[in-house]
């Protein structure tokens, strides 16, 4: 098991990296505004989660285009995927429903070339956790 550290500006990354982490989770959201400290995690990290920071538009007042999120969000991990070992899903389905959250799951799949980490929540039921065990193996090895 790993714990990954979160980093969200240059001031933590430097913090972090200084006491040695190599385990690092960031949000999408946040490491776009802070290439900077991005760049830092990479060159120290053995492990590096990206998750898309989607549960931020679940707060009141917060909207967004998920569709041009979910493609720029897709995008930028795929253009670093050998820096990044895993990325999470869009797991809003409070916001847009779980069709459409299983179908970015798909394009993102497609786009990145893997699939994200599937994030389960209670609302999904006992069922839709024993399919996704069976459809979204992971290797224990590499978390």
């Amino acid at each position: 098991m790993k714990l990954c550290l979160v980093f969200t500006d240059n001031f933590k990354a430097n913090i972090l990296t200084t006491c040695g982490c190599k385990y690092y989770l960031a949000s999408y959201l946040y490491v776009c505004g802070a290439e900077k400290a991005y760049r830092k995690v990479v060159q120290h990290k053995e492990f590096l989660i990206i998750d898309s920071g989607a549960h931020t538009f679940q707060q009141e007042g917060k909207e967004t285009d998920y569709d041009q999120f979910v493609f720029e969000y897709a995008k930028w991990v795929r253009e670093r995927l050998h820096e990044i070992d895993e990325y999470v899903e869009l797991d809003i389905e409070n916001k847009v429903g779980l069709r459409q959250v299983e179908k970015w799951r798909e394009y993102m799949t497609k786009v990145v070339g893997k699939p994200p980490i599937v994030v389960w929540h209670p609302e999904r039921g006992k069922d839709y956790w024993l399919y996704m065990v069976k459809t979204y193996p992971y290797d224990d090895e590499s978390f």
